[in-house]
């Protein structure tokens, strides 16, 4: 469509529109919004400099802040919580999964349990 406008009206300026979920580019690494508005551009060196226009030199610093922390070795050895941020994080991934875990073992007890009340109930 942006071709068809580009040609029919090659004396006019054409402006291209397009959605831009800043946040969705920040914690998903993906605009389609903005990435097609820019496929639009034929100019290189517009395109790059409209990428950069899109954030602000904030977001831009705090875009480089998120992907610094990028594993566990990053946090325990940039972070300024260090390794006790590691410990942090796994904890309550470790605990939640001795939770399941305990919880799953207690089903299985109490399966095991009506079983043989089952079983005794059949032999009487």
């Amino acid at each position: 469509m942006a071709e068809a406008l580009h040609a029919k009206l090659s004396d006019k300026p054409v402006f291209i529109l397009g959605d831009n979920d800043r946040y969705q580019e920040i914690t998903q690494g993906t605009n389609p919004g903005k990435n097609r508005a820019l496929e639009t551009t034929t100019n290189p060196d517009r395109k790059a400099e409209l990428k950069k226009a899109l954030l602000s030199k904030e977001q831009q610093a705090a875009l480089a802040r998120i992907k610094r922390y990028t594993d566990f070795n990053d946090l325990a050895t940039q972070s300024s919580l260090g390794q006790e941020g590691v410990k942090r994080q796994v904890k309550i991934t470790v605990n939640k999964a001795i939770e399941e875990a305990q919880q799953k073992q207690q089903q299985r007890r109490q399966q095991a349990q009506r079983q043989r009340r089952t079983r005794r109930a059949a032999h009487i």
